[in-house]
């Protein structure tokens, strides 16, 4: 008989796949209306930011039900490789996001203004966030091959950097991670709001504004996940941190639909000029 974990862990990751399933269909659905190019593209953004944390929520808890892991083990560990390899695409479409968000605002700005100074910022940034990308693959190949990191739990297992000479540590382990899990993130929490501030495109500025706010909700439960030792408080703050970021994702397609109200009597005929047949 499952225990109450398992129930609250099922229920999580049901909520889950749904809110983030519906941003994808709602997404998806929103680009099919547009023709022009700029709203079709934040709006792929947003499906495929969803779809890449959607595949890594499914993963993590198939995989911690699948021995030698247990489900308490649960709390965003093992993901697997399937988990692995999608946690991984999750830093180049995270930048590649929000280099096109912040170049859109730029394009609906009427000065054309480089908010950030952005078109020199990512001539630097896009290398080393890519570097840092490729760092951090070979730090996991090297795991699996000479530390016997497991496929099933790429996590619970891993004493492959410990185990590296320091040196080899902080430049191919310790940087990268604090590029892409801080550095990349933070920069997203700055940026994302100044560029909506900047635009003076509303569906776009919405869009973008709901975009920074499920960056500030990644941010809050990457700094979350592990700080938290009850298992049930733990799952549930860190559950809820990640269907309200799906929630996010949601309105930010959404905010791509243009939303207008009328009154009936703000639309009235000129008597001058009666309707003709």
């Amino acid at each position: 008989m499952p225990s109450s974990f398992d129930v609250a862990n099922i229920i999580g990751a049901v909520a889950i796949t749904v809110i983030f399933g519906y941003a994808i269909y709602t997404a998806l659905g929103i680009r099919r209306t547009f023709s022009v190019g700029l709203y079709r593209s934040q709006a792929l953004g947003v499906a495929l930011i969803a779809l890449i944390i959607l595949i890594w929520n499914l993963s993590n808890i198939i995989f911690s039900y699948i021995p030698p892991n247990v489900p308490s083990d649960f709390l965003y560990n093992n993901v697997g490789i399937i988990g692995e390899l999608a946690f991984l695409l999750w830093f180049p479409i995270f930048y590649y996001w929000l280099d096109k968000s912040e170049l859109a605002a730029r394009k609906s700005n009427p000065m054309l203004r480089d908010i950030l100074h952005w078109q020199r910022i990512r001539v630097f940034l896009g290398p080393l966030i890519y570097a840092s990308i490729v760092s951090s693959i070979c730090v996991e190949i090297i795991e699996t091959i000479f530390y016997g990191v497991s496929p099933v739990s790429m996590v619970s297992e891993s004493a492959g950097p410990s185990a590296f000479p320091i040196l080899v540590s902080i430049l191919l382990f310790l940087i990268p991670a604090l590029i892409l899990f801080v550095g990349l993130r933070v920069l997203a929490i700055i940026a994302l709001p100044i560029a909506a501030w900047q635009t003076r495109d509303p569906l776009l500025r919405k869009q973008i504004y709901w975009l920074g706010i499920f960056f500030i909700l990644n941010f809050v439960g990457g700094a979350l996940q592990g700080s938290i030792l009850n298992p049930f408080e733990a799952l549930f703050f860190l559950d809820a941190i990640v269907f309200f970021s799906g929630f996010a994702l949601y309105k930010s397609a959404r905010s791509l639909v243009p939303t207008y109200s009328f009154s009936a009597e703000g639309i009235q005929t000129n008597p001058e000029h009666p309707p003709t047949s």
